[in-house]
């Protein structure tokens, strides 16, 4: 059950991580050294904090060589995060990267403790 319990925390850095990626993407919009503190980047970097977080307490159950490569699912998300809320393009070798990377994680996975 602790590898189960890994793998799903370290799922849930990567949806944090992304997210906090799209708000510095989004603070940068109004970034200047007066509005350093504005909302998309302090959101950004508190949700960052939170996927570190995370990931610490989920290599506490698990195989760092299993869980560690789990980051790479961070990828895929940004690729969906860019493309519906920043309207950004997803090419063909993106889509086939993200293949591979998401055949990668499924023998990764399956292959630890």
């Amino acid at each position: 059950m602790n590898k189960y319990k890994g793998i799903l925390l370290m799922f849930l850095t990567t949806l944090f991580t992304a997210a906090g990626q799209f708000f510095l993407k989004d603070g940068t919009n109004s970034f200047s050294v007066m509005g350093l503190f504005n909302f998309s980047l302090i959101f950004g970097i508190i949700l960052y904090g939170i996927g570190a977080l995370l990931l610490i307490f989920a290599l506490r159950h698990g195989e760092l060589n299993t869980l560690y490569p789990m980051l790479s699912l961070t990828l895929i998300w940004v690729t969906l995060i860019s493309a519906f809320l920043l309207h950004e393009s997803i090419t063909t070798s993106r889509i086939v990267g993200n293949i591979f990377i998401l055949s990668g994680l499924v023998f990764i996975t399956k292959g630890g403790k």
